[in-house]
């Protein structure tokens, strides 16, 4: 009997042990950096390169002066992604003359940095877009249009991000949500127990705790108008995660849940309805900032 339960404690602790190393390999790659060679802007965006100070580390974008003075958009991209995402919202944004500034987080595209955050130090480099704007367009409205990682780092830190408009699409309520979510679209529901092992690995390699990554405590500290949209579909942020996410935020504020989209480019799915939607918002609070001054 002894040797039969020591076989059997031997074989628990192999497979501790590589289930231990196969969510260390997991993490490892989660935050892993996707830099990526963009070089010069396309010829028809016609905008300049620049180059923001986050801290230390050096972000990377483009920047598009408008003639008008109606404002500055800033695009902020999803996780693993850059700012070459943000392109055609740029061109669109642009022709209805705003001034744009698309940028790489760090960690991302040609921006330094060593590991993904998830909004963490993507924060700072958030907060570091805005006021790069500010001095750029004094006087003008600022306003953020940020795309899931994009528009949780515009929520996660010690103070709220100081724009005149926010929009929020398809992002995550909490990083416990975020990561359990994206566990079950691989392996299923039984992957949501090991959730812990994963958020555990961010207070481990950089000290974060899981309680600093969540946007919806950082929304109810949001004075400006916020516009919140979401795809029905969508499995990364599902749509009762949106909804709460909305009701957590002050007004002035709007809900936009797109039907059957999934966690994608939401531009590009409803493209002319979004074009209205967010033009319609933009103008309406940044006019409003505007007429203020």
């Amino acid at each position: 009997m002894r040797k039969y339960i020591l076989k059997f404690t031997a074989f628990l602790l192999i497979i501790t042990i590589a289930f231990g190393i196969l969510c260390l390999l997991t993490g490892s790659r989660l935050v892993a950096p996707v830099h990526k060679k963009i070089g010069p802007p396309p010829p028809e965006l016609k905008a300049e390169n620049i180059t923001i100070s986050s801290g230390e580390k050096r972000i990377k974008g483009w920047l598009l002066r408008s003639e008008r003075k109606d404002g500055i958009i800033i695009l902020m991209h999803g996780v693993r992604a850059n700012r070459t995402a943000m392109t055609e919202r740029a061109k669109f944004l642009y022709k209805n003359g705003y001034s744009v500034l698309l940028f790489d987080f760090q960690a991302h595209g040609e921006s330094s940095g060593e590991y993904i955050t998830f909004g963490y130090l993507e924060s700072e480099d958030a907060r570091a877009a805005v006021s790069f704007a500010k001095r750029q367009f004094p006087l003008q409205p600022v306003a953020v249009i940020g795309q899931s990682l994009g528009g949780a780092s515009c929520l996660i830190g010690d103070y709220p991000i100081e724009v005149d408009a926010l929009i929020l699409e398809s992002v995550y309520p909490t990083i416990e949500e975020a990561v359990a979510n994206r566990l079950e679209l691989y392996t299923g529901k039984i992957s949501r127990f090991f959730t812990p092992m994963l958020t555990i690995q961010l207070r481990l390699r950089f000290g974060i705790s899981p309680g600093k990554l969540r946007p919806v405590n950082g929304i109810k500290r949001v004075s400006c108008p916020v516009f919140v949209i979401g795809g029905s579909a969508d499995r990364h942020t599902t749509l009762p995660e949106t909804e709460r996410l909305y009701h957590a935020a002050s007004e002035p504020k709007e809900l936009w849940i797109i039907q059957n989209a999934r966690h994608e480019d939401l531009y590009q799915f409803e493209k002319s309805r979004y074009e209205k939607r967010i033009s319609d918002f933009l103008k309406k609070n940044l006019n409003a900032h505007i007429n203020r001054l």
